[in-house]
This record gives structure tokens, C-alpha cells and sequence, in this order.
């Protein structure tokens, strides 16, 4: 659909300008439901902090997506510190996270939540130009399948006595790290840290690759930096739907209708972008996340009877994804109808009653 093509819309709803954060990019790490739920928060911080320019606002002010990717593995976290351990669910396979977990666990149950400036995908991952769905998967099997491969063998090569066979994977994994992670920029905020080769070195020694990858992107400092939901016990976690039997796209676009017009973005999920109608769980549907910021019913200039709805969607493809596809405003019904609908695959914040 060409919006061009369409007279102004007749009815519509937006999330607040002045208090959307920046674009963010998850450029070869399938993290786009944290970086969905990093959106919703770091807008509800803003519209609480009352800021005049989201985009404005600094990175130790800002939620990190890599560092909230964490919270997927559990919804029962209890203290801050038991996060600090691994990235269970930072993985390729999207299914396997959730940000609605993340949401309630950022926002109703930890404390703190780290920052940009200590845990940044600027930081950490190449900044290679990603713009399609299959670019983006094929970045995360040359790296981060790559990365796994590289452990698992070198683990297994320790506990079989080989160690010139877990130096070669050693030596593997450290130049994937060296030419794809810019870990060496955390050093600045943890003059501690290791260059990548030791960095890699001590990762390796951990007993799981969730613990591994914590190791090497996650310095222990940045949730000693971390900062507080400033909607802590005052907004809580709101979702759609309680069951998916039954319900319809038209349900959700809907239920999108009432919370964009209580100004609040929507973070959706279950989005499938790739093998959809598989049913093996060997290779199952490949969803994606975004956030929903507003809805407009437009309708043709030619034929003014004719009218569809169209969503502008905030994407973690970068800020060249939102130029190139109308400023993220997409027609409703193609994406909708993508959605295979499950518990909770429309998440938002809402004030506490």
C-alpha cells in the first residue's frame, strides 16, 4: 500500500513524538523482542520524566535492549544478582523468547535495569548494514552459530585431553569475536576487562555457552551502573489475549485501537516471517517482534469508500528500515494476519489502578 495513493486518514491515534526513543538496530543479534520491550520502556520513562525530545535523552538514561535480553529466562528473577549469571535466551531462535516476560520482569520485579552506556549493541556487535529479515538470519548463523560451535568443541576437546584441538577452536572463536564484537569497547567502562583473546579465554572456562556469552558481552559493572524503572508500583503489565482460541486479527487490531489511544505504544509479537506453515519442530515458524506506536483509517482518493487501516511500526531493523518503508507505516492487514496468535502476543504498560 502507498499511502500516497490515500486521502488523510479519517480516524487515528499516535503515541506521543516527543517521548519515542531513538530507532534501535539489532543488526546481527536476534534480540527484537528485548529491543521491543526497550522501546516501550524507555518511552514510559520518558512521558513520566516529562522530556521534551526522547531521542535526546543520554545513554545512561536509556534501558538497554542486550542488557534486558536476559530477563526472557525466567519470569521469577528474585534478585538482581541471579541475572548476572548467563543469557539463557539469547539465541537465533526467536520462539524460544519472549518480551512480555521481559516487560513484567524489567518493570514490575528487578530494581534496576542496565543502561546503553554500559551494555550497548554500538558497542558490542558489528555495525555491517542488515536490512532484510534473511540478511539478518544469515548474519546470525555465520556468527553467533559460529561462536557456539567454536565452545562446544573446545569444551568437549578439554574433557577429552586434546589440547591442541581446544587451542584450534580457541584461536576460531577469538577471531570470529575479533571481527565481529567490539568488546573491547567495554574496556572503557571496566578498565578491569580483558582484551578479547583473555576475554574469550575466561568465557570458554564457563560450564554452559548461556554463561559463556554473558561472560563476553555483559561486563559485571553494568548492573552495578544500572538505573530504576522510574514506573516502578506505579504502572503494571498489560496484555492480549488471555486465550488465543477464538480470537481474530480484528480482535487485535481492536484492542491496538484502545491502547494507542491511551497513548501508549504496543509491543506484538508472534509476528512469523519465515517457515510459517512448518510444523516441524526441528524448524518451526520464525517470528519477530515490534512495537506499534500509531493506527490510521485512510481511504482512497479515487475511491473514497474504499478505506484501510494502516499501523506505523517501530522496528529493530534500524532507522534505514523506518525511511525506506514509509516511517514504519505499513498496512494492517498483511501484518496481522502474519501473527500466529498465542497467549499475550500484545503486550503494553498501563497506570495502576
Amino acid at each position: 500500500m502507498k499511502l500516497e495513493d490515500f486521502k488523510s486518514p479519517q480516524e487515528d491515534a499516535e503515541i506521543e513524538k516527543k517521548f519515542t526513543p531513538p530507532v534501535s538496530s539489532q543488526d546481527s543479534l536476534g534480540i527484537c523482542y528485548a529491543s521491543a520491550a526497550a522501546t516501550v520502556i524507555n518511552y514510559e520513562m520518558c512521558k513520566l520524566g516529562k522530556v521534551d525530545d526522547c531521542t535526546s535523552v543520554s545513554d545512561s538514561k536509556r534501558v538497554s535492549p542486550l542488557g534486558i535480553a536476559r530477563y526472557s529466562s525466567t519470569a521469577d528473577v528474585g534478585k538482581l544478582k541471579q541475572m548476572d549469571k548467563n543469557y539463557s535466551k539469547l539465541d537465533v531462535d526467536s520462539l524460544r523468547a519472549n518480551g512480555n516476560t521481559i516487560l513484567n520482569v524489567a518493570t514490575q520485579q528487578v530494581i534496576k535495569i542496565p543502561t546503553e552506556q554500559c551494555s550497548s549493541l554500538d558497542k558490542v556487535l558489528s555495525k555491517n548494514p542488515v536490512l532484510s529479515n534473511t540478511e539478518v538470519k544469515r548474519a546470525q548463523a555465520a556468527v553467533w552459530d559460529s561462536l557456539k560451535n567454536d565452545y562446544d568443541n573446545y569444551r568437549k576437546a578439554l574433557a577429552e585431553k586434546c589440547d591442541q584441538c581446544a587451542s584450534k577452536y580457541y584461536q576460531s572463536a577469538t577471531e570470529t569475536v575479533s571481527k565481529n564484537l567490539k568488546i573491547e569497547d567495554d574496556q572503557k567502562v571496566d578498565p578491569n576487562l580483558k582484551n578479547d583473546s583473555l576475554r574469550v579465554l575466561q568465557a570458554f572456562q564457563k560450564d554452559s555457552y548461556a554463561e559463556a556469552l554473558n561472560a563476553l558481552l555483559y561486563p559485571e559493572q553494568c548492573s552495578k551502573t544500572a538505573i530504576p524503572f522510574t514506573g516502578y508500583g506505579k504502572t503494571t503489565v498489560e496484555s492480549f489475549p488471555d486465550n488465543p482460541k477464538g480470537v481474530t486479527t480484528a480482535n487485535l487490531l481492536e484492542e491496538i485501537k484502545k491502547v494507542l489511544q491511551r497513548k501508549q505504544p504496543v509491543l506484538l509479537e508472534d509476528i512469523c516471517v519465515a517457515e510459517c506453515a512448518s510444523t516441524d519442530p526441528q524448524n518451526p515458524p520464525q517470528t519477530h517482534a515490534v512495537v506499534i506506536a500509531g493506527y490510521r483509517k485512510i481511504c482512497s482518493k479515487k475511491e473514497p469508500t474504499k478505506c484501510r487501516t494502516a499501523l506505523k511500526v517501530i522496528n529493530s531493523y534500524g532507522a534505514s528500515w523506518q525511511k525506506n518503508n514509509s516511517d514504519g507505516w505499513v498496512e494492517s492487514e498483511p501484518l496481522l494476519g502474519s501473527i500466529k496468535i498465542s497467549n499475550a502476543s500484545m503486550s503494553w504498560l498501563a497506570d495502576k489502578k
